[in-house]
């Protein structure tokens, strides 16, 4: 069982924001990480 984890929306700003690269390279990073593990959440 994977223990889930809920995505702040702010990493999900950071994956679209070109202005801050070293945010987005983070943000994207992490999101493709929770991706593949199946542990990613947001919250409704």
């Amino acid at each position: 069982m994977n223990a889930r984890v809920l995505v702040d929306t702010n990493v999900l700003v950071y994956a679209y924001d070109r202005s801050a690269p070293d945010k987005q390279r983070r943000a994207l990073d992490v999101l493709d990480r929770l991706v593949i593990s199946g542990a990613g959440a947001i919250s409704t």
